[in-house]
């Protein structure tokens, strides 16, 4: 229903919106992310701001309050595990974690086929254990 209801909504004032719900999803289309225009400075809930950004940054806080880095984590992350043979196409900075590397050393390559769960990144142009 909110979905439906932020359809083409437009806000050009100083104000703020109240939802009586705690959660509420949120996705936006990669297609339509071109067109989003945000001009307010933060997001708050209950009083504690959760996102930030201004001329040409955003800041977000996932249980850091305000955030202090671009992406400020309070908590552990959770990445998606691969098989080296479905590791995705990289871009520099990338992390996640295989399930079947034969051996995890670090800066190594990765070859697949064993039972190690190793943590890996991408560098830019292969991805490497970590």
């Amino acid at each position: 229903m909110l979905k439906k209801m932020l359809a083409g909504l437009a806000l050009s004032c100083a104000c703020s919106i109240a939802l009586a719900q705690s959660s509420i999803p949120f996705y936006i289309p990669s297609a339509k992310i071109a067109a989003l225009n945000l001009t307010a400075s933060s997001v708050q809930v209950n009083g504690t701001t959760v996102l930030s950004f201004g001329s040409g940054s955003v800041s977000v806080g996932i249980g850091a309050s305000p955030p202090r880095a671009t992406l400020d984590v309070g908590g552990p992350i959770k990445t998606l595990g691969y098989t080296v043979s479905t590791l995705p196409a990289g871009v520099a900075g990338m992390r996640a974690y295989v399930t079947d590397a034969t051996s995890c050393t670090f800066m190594g390559s990765l070859t697949g086929g064993g039972s190690t769960v190793c943590p890996t990144f991408y560098n830019g142009s292969a991805w490497l254990a970590e």
